[in-house]
């Protein structure tokens, strides 16, 4: 192949793609120079949330348990309890966060960063439930509750 002409098989022809020239970080076949990227740095991997966004997450979730029992139920203690489980499981289980994770940029993974699933999401929701669970920590800021479900809360956002 000619380098000045650019005579020759196409890379096309020998299974290659020529990426568009517009495109960042891509390599031109002509000059062999990549063009510049427009983000130098790499993507931010999501971290482990901080305990002040968790405990704000959960008071929000709290509070829409509250508000659904109130409206529904006249503050019954055991339907707060019910109402807040079945949120938790539903919304973590389906979305990978409940509403007050996704106000503060939260979200519940499990250890390879996938969603956890209802399995885990429950396993989680109950042992939140019980309380003791929640305040044991351990030194990756995972409370037991997220160690027995196999899961981890990350700041998405």
């Amino acid at each position: 192949m000619c380098p000045q002409c650019y005579i020759g098989p196409t890379l096309e022809a020998v299974g290659g793609v020529r990426p568009a020239r517009s495109t960042p970080g891509a390599l031109n076949y002509r000059s062999g120079v990549t063009t510049p990227s427009s983000s130098p740095r790499p993507p931010r991997l999501p971290q482990p949330a901080a305990i002040s966004r968790r405990l704000v997450a959960l008071l929000a979730d709290w509070l829409i348990a509250l508000a659904i029992s109130a409206g529904f139920f006249g503050y019954d203690p055991t339907a707060n309890l019910v109402i807040f489980f079945a949120m938790s499981v539903i919304l973590v289980g389906t979305l990978g966060s409940t509403i007050g994770h996704r106000i503060l940029g939260l979200g519940v993974r499990d250890l390879d960063g996938g969603l956890p699933g209802p399995g885990r999401a429950a396993i989680r929701t109950l042992a939140l439930c019980l309380v003791l669970p929640a305040i044991v920590w351990g030194p990756d800021g995972r409370g037991l509750h997220d160690r027995w479900a196999g899961t981890q809360i990350l700041r998405l956002r």
